[in-house]
């Protein structure tokens, strides 16, 4: 059925280009118009598919993809096979970037984000002389940005100090002139670093979050990271392959208490609590003539609305919906009425919400819980985090379900409402 999915996007994205071109050109350069007009039309010999027929191909090896699929030990409850793959990592770096959604629910800030663009410049430093992004922190105190840092000490162009902060944030600072110097007591800038002193993050890409009323940043650890990206094997057979987890990449069973969130059965804690936010994914739509036969297949990513009820306590249980689906790049490519029901589990206070499918193992389980569209029955997995003392912060998995007109496999991440 598809030969590579990879040279059918390539494929499709040269039919796209080729009509562009149709519409920039000349009238009066009928050569060039013709040739572009034979790529699109299927006359060419050499590429005889028009811009739909890619997307038909396209769109067959998606749905192949969220087919049913025969290997050993991936039945959901139903006996069915399961669709797609997932896991708790994002995608290799190999992975092209227009076949990867890469997303989180983090609620700080980078380094760069809180610095600001307009305070922030490329510098090259250290022994190999690598172009870095740095700040000024000339009129810090010292001290906070690191305590051997003082008025006698004496500092040379090119120097670097490591193990400091910026507002909390550790790094390194350099000195990248000959005036880097802290003031003198009893000076207008007495304690404040001085001069051509820089600072630059261990980690940019970390999150941050300030309290109120403080004057420093804490690294946010609780968050989420989810997407899904294509994957297809020498052989042409594409994979659907979704994920969410945790941003240290830890499996459930490695989390400590303060992660997991507690559902304890006696406790002064609220008895239930809503949980709302995104998924992503792919998803099949097929359109039928009034004789039922198939007419149509578009593919596309999809996004969609996520609210899950936890009931804590004595009774722990999680059921949810998964409801607005629309797709940024293929509007053909779900239906707005497409709904699916996260069929209520129990569960027990551990991160791993037992009965959806366990993600320790990152293998899927027959007891995980139904996931219900109009068609064939799915299914959904749930992983909280959170604070030992607290209800869980956020819930995060995946889901898979089938429509009498498509398919969905995705993956979501939602936070506790207030």
């Amino acid at each position: 059925l598809v030969k590579a999915l990879d040279d059918a996007i390539k494929k499709a994205d040269t039919q796209i280009a080729a009509t562009e071109k149709i519409l920039a050109a000349k009238a009066t350069d009928k050569d060039t118009l013709a040739s572009y007009v034979r790529r699109v039309e299927g006359t060419d010999a050499d590429n005889p598919h028009t811009a739909a027929d890619q997307g038909m191909t396209v769109a067959r090896a998606i749905a192949a993809a969220l087919a049913p699929k025969s290997a050993p030990g991936t039945t959901t409850p139903d006996g069915s096979p399961v669709r797609y793959r997932f896991g708790i990592t994002p995608p290799p770096d190999t992975v092209l970037a227009a076949n990867k959604v890469v997303l989180d629910d983090a609620t700080g800030r980078t380094w760069a984000e809180i610095v600001g663009a307009d305070k922030i410049r490329k510098e090259r430093v250290g022994a190999d002389n690598a172009a870095v992004s740095v700040t000024s922190v000339a009129g810090l105190d010292a001290s906070d940005v690191n305590s051997t840092l003082t008025s006698s000490g004496t500092y040379t162009d090119g120097q670097e100090i490591s193990t400091s902060t910026y507002k909390g944030i550790p790094g390194t600072v350099y000195c990248l002139g000959d005036d880097c110097a802290v003031g003198a007591a009893g000076t207008t800038d007495a304690g404040k670093l001085t001069g051509s002193w820089y600072f630059t993050p261990t980690d940019p890409m970390a999150y941050w979050t300030q309290a109120a009323g403080a004057t420093t940043y804490t690294e946010e650890t609780l968050y989420t990271r989810y997407g899904h990206w294509l994957e297809v094997a020498a052989n042409g057979d594409a994979t659907v392959r979704v994920y969410a987890g945790l941003p240290s990449g830890e499996i459930p069973s490695d989390l400590t208490p303060r992660q997991t969130g507690n559902w304890a059965a006696h406790d002064t804690l609220a008895r239930s609590a809503s949980y709302s936010g995104d998924a992503v994914g792919r998803s099949v739509r097929k359109f039928f003539d009034a004789n039922d036969q198939l007419e149509d297949i578009q593919s596309g990513r999809f996004t969609a609305d996520v609210n899950l009820t936890a009931e804590f306590g004595g009774t722990r249980r999680l059921s949810g919906t998964v409801t607005n689906f629309e797709s940024p790049d293929n509007p053909r490519a779900v239906h707005p009425d497409w709904s699916v029901t996260l069929k209520g589990v129990g569960t027990n206070d551990k991160a791993v919400v037992t009965g959806f499918g366990t993600v320790t193992s990152r293998a899927e389980s027959a007891d995980r819980g139904v996931a219900q569209g109009t068609g064939q029955a799915g299914a959904w997995s749930a992983t909280s985090y959170g604070e030992a003392d607290k209800r869980p912060v956020g819930i995060h998995g995946w889901f898979n379900a089938h429509f009498t007109n498509g398919a969905v496999a995705g993956a979501y991440a939602t936070r506790k409402d207030d």
